[in-house]
């Protein structure tokens, strides 16, 4: 089994994953050379990130896990904010998570 993330508000990166009606669900494929230690979510109009969805877990470098946002069907239109253990911080905007199965991390 994958390496297991908590879940921490409307997202969770584990493997398995159960999404709910409403709920959207896409794997999050870390191909970086470096573990993904925070992961934020929010809907393109939302003012603010939020807590690290992570929490005090980290995705390990070249593993992969399922990210589910509980009620992204309403929306779905997301932008991302992550950090990989290099310090750099990544913005992903107006991402169409209706619209993927996948998302992927490179160096």
């Amino acid at each position: 089994m994958r390496q297991v993330v908590a879940l921490v508000a409307a997202l969770s990166l584990m493997a398995p994953a159960v999404a709910r009606a409403g709920d959207i669900a896409f794997t999050v494929i870390n191909d970086s050379s470096y573990d993904l230690v925070s992961f934020y979510s929010a809907p393109v109009d939302a003012s603010s990130w939020g807590h690290n969805l992570l929490g005090e877990y980290k995705l390990r470098a070249r593993t992969k896990g399922t990210a589910t946002i509980a009620g992204g069907a309403e929306k779905c239109v997301y932008d991302l904010k992550y950090m990989l253990s290099d310090g750099e911080t990544y913005y992903k905007r107006d991402l169409d998570i209706c619209r993927i199965s996948s998302y992927r991390i490179f160096d």
